[in-house]
This record gives C-alpha cells, structure tokens and sequence, in this order.
C-alpha cells in the first residue's frame, strides 16, 4: 500500500521554493534540496507528491529513477524528457542532457526530480554533480534528490553551496492512525479492518517505520496474529525477511552478510556507540567479529555504512548509531529471537554506563547516567528493578544546576526513554519537576 502521510514539513518547503520559483521577482535560497533516509521511509512517496504539485501548477518537470539503472541511463532519459517538452512547442531537439534542459529553462522555471541517486555507485553521483554543476546557476531550475544517505558533492562548491538536506523520520503515532485509516478506506473491504488493539502492536512493532507497517499489516491479513506465538515469529520472520535481507542487506554477500546482521543488531542496543564500546560489546557478545586491535575498530563504522547506509555518526546522540527507524526493528527481532542475549547486552550496558559515569565529570556525567537509567530501564528482569531507577535518577537530580537543565530538556523530548520507564514515569517526572523546582527557587 501506498499511503502519503504525514510530511507537512517537507511539503510546506517545497511548496514555499515553488511559490519563489514563480515569483519572477524572487530567488530561490537553496535550488537543490535532498531527502534522504533508510530504504521504505518514503523517500519515493514524496516525489511523487512533488510531481503532483508540478502537474498543479503546470510547472515542467523531469523525473529520473536511477535504482538499477546503468551510468549512461541519466543523460539519456534526460534528453528524452526534455525533448518531449520541446516536440510540443515545436523547439529543435537536443542531444545533451545539459544542451537539452538549457533549451527548456528558455521557457520558463523546471523542476528536476532524481531518485535512489546513491543506488548506482559514486560515478553516478559524480555525474549528477557535473550536470549541475552546468546548470545550477541558471535561477529558474529547482531540483530535489532522494537517497539513503547524504550526498554532500564534494567536488564541486557551486552545487555544494546550494544544496540543503533533510533526513526523513518515521511516523508519530497519530500519524500511523491517520496512515491505517486511509488505508482501509482505500481497500474498502470491512473484513480487513484493524482493530485497536492490533494498531497498538504495530505501531509498538514498527515505530512508525512505513515499509515494516506495510509489511506487518500484509501479514496480519494474511491470518497472521501477533498475539499469538506462532503469529509472532512469523511476522518477525517476514520484516526480517523483506527489510533485513531485501533492503538494508542486499549489498552484502556470503560471510560478509552475516557478520553485518550480527553487528548490526548488537550494535543496535545502545543509543550511541565509539569505538571503545563497539570493540567492548563485540569481544563479550561476538567474539568470532573480534578485532586484532583497538586501532582496527576505527574502520568499522565506515565499513557498515558503505555496505548497508544505516550506520553512521550521529549529531544528536553524540556518537555512531543505526538509523532509527532500522534501529527499532533490529531491537524487535533480537528481543523475539534471543531475548537472553538482548537483557544481557542491556545489562552489560547499564553496568558500563554506570562505571562511565562515575569516572565522568559534569555534562559526560549526566550523559552516561542518562544511557544507565535507560538500559535499566530496557531490562525489567533485574533484581530490585524499581529501587536501582529510582536510585539511577536520585544521583543525576544530585548535580549541580548548570548540568541539570541540558538533562530536564533531552529528558522531556526524550521519548524511547520515557517508553521504556513505563510505569514508574509518572514518579520519575514528578521528582523532576521537584528538583527542577527547588532550582529555579534556589536561583
């Protein structure tokens, strides 16, 4: 199913650069603009609505999908398009791809929309960069790029200067109601309507992740019931199947494949990682992926990113993680399949935060105490479970105020950790609201 939800943001951007693009009195700030995100994000999706919009506005447009195409695919479907534009107003055909869009810019404004830009190798990029690179400074030409990871073109300055990125997340959950409700509209058979409570295990599933939403409700229709056991390992066994296997593995062949899944899925299990914690969780959980040195590990993250484009450094978490959306699913899968070997590594991780912490001094303090409170959390099989986080949260509200408030804001927008402390939250966030009270009657 095909759904188009939740991206209000995105189309309001390309809304406001269609509005400057036909503002004749107007220049656009950022003529190219990138979405990109994991494979089933919705990347595709969204092109598609952006070429709604053209056909809206009578806006010109070229559309290129380079997912298993050749290198010379891009000059050629290029020219064919162009040259269908100039059949009509009766211009002289072009044999370029630069030659062909110049004629057409003639005219008026062109929207170019490339898709899966990265899917073909670095000399297909690198000649998107130079068909830009003729063509970018030409104010009329508005171009948007979908890919699994961000392409910075770091050849050429001219394209790099104008390029704007922006990572694609999965859905909220309001947004995944809104997703299954136009899907049943669109199927129309009431036999297949889902119920509460299934959209409740699937949005728990799936986190908003469309591709794995789309899959489990293929499953469940098919008489596949996630509350039953039998029903659960099958729809476990499918999103392996279709996303793992199929997607976020396909670059990966033989031995390479599996050391891949295996890393992946461990190196799932803490929010962020460096090197220091991957060549920890590999020697205890994998030791047969076990690195001759330190020095070795340093190549690791780039080794996964290349093959499989969900693994890289994260802004936001301080460190190397797998993209969300991958990240929920490999936790999933390992819970279902090994849930020993999960609370373990969840254990082991709350242990070496905690030590971290203790040897940390003022915003790193709070930081690894904030990642043992959530592996504490992640793992209700512990002994004395609810005092060991009620203590985890008594030492961070201990620091000093300037380290407290960066915790009170993450904390808030925090919503994994707050998942995961459940029912003891409403207590937790009580005692913050009471330190951060007592602080702000201090000041």
């Amino acid at each position: 199913m095909s759904v188009f939800v939740d991206r209000d943001r995105e189309m309001q951007l390309i809304d406001d650069s269609f509005r400057t693009l036909l503002d004749k009195h107007r220049l656009l700030r950022n003529p190219i603009l990138e979405f990109y995100g994991v494979s089933g994000i919705g990347k595709t999706l969204l092109l598609e609505q952006i070429k709604e919009r053209c056909h809206d506005t009578m806006l010109p447009y070229i559309w290129v999908s380079l997912a298993g195409k050749e290198s010379t695919f891009l000059q050629k479907e290029v020219v064919n398009q162009v040259n269908n534009y100039l059949r009509k107003s009766g211009l002289q055909l072009e044999q370029s791809a630069v030659g062909a869009i110049k004629v057409l810019l003639k005219q008026g404004p062109v929207v170019m929309l490339l898709d899966a830009v990265d899917e073909t190798g670095n000399d297909q990029v690198e000649e998107i960069e130079a068909l830009l690179r003729d063509l970018i400074d030409d104010e009329k030409l508005f171009v948007v790029l979908a890919s699994k990871k961000m392409i910075e073109f770091e050849n050429e300055r001219s394209v790099a200067r104008k390029l704007q990125w922006h990572n694609l997340r999965a859905l909220d959950r309001s947004s995944c109601e809104e997703y299954l409700d136009k899907w049943e509209q669109d199927i129309n058979e009431p036999e297949k309507q889902i119920d509460s409570d299934l959209r409740s295990i699937i949005f728990r599933w799936t986190q908003g992740y469309p591709l794995a939403m789309n899959i489990m409700v293929e499953a469940i229709n098919d008489g596949n019931d996630p509350r039953t056991e039998a029903g659960k390992q099958r729809i476990v066994a499918r999103l392996k199947e279709r996303i793992i296997d199929q997607e976020i593995l396909k670059g990966a062949e033989g031995d390479w494949k599996e050391r891949c899944f295996t890393l992946l899925r461990l190196l799932s299990v803490p929010r962020r990682s460096n090197t220091m914690l991957m060549e920890e969780l590999i020697t205890h959980f994998a030791p047969e992926y076990h690195r001759k040195s330190s020095l070795a590990y340093f190549s690791l993250p780039t080794e996964l990113h290349e093959t499989t484009h969900v693994f890289s450094w994260n802004l936001e978490r301080f460190g190397f993680a797998v993209e969300t959306p991958v990240r929920h699913l490999f936790l999933l899968l390992y819970q279902q399949v090994r849930p020993q070997e999960y609370f373990a590594v969840h254990n082991f991780l709350a242990d070496l935060n905690h030590q971290l912490a203790q040897e940390a001094t003022g915003q790193d303090r709070v930081r690894y105490a904030r990642e043992y409170l959530y592996h504490l959390a992640s793992n209700p099989s512990i002994e004395h479970h609810e005092q060991k986080v009620m203590e985890a949260l008594a030492s961070i509200l201990k620091e000093q105020p300037e380290f407290l408030q960066p915790f009170f804001e993450e904390f808030a927008q925090d919503q994994e950790l707050k998942e995961e402390l459940g029912q003891y939250l409403p207590q937790i966030e009580q005692a913050i609201q009471e330190r951060a009270a007592q602080i702000k009657g201090d000041v």
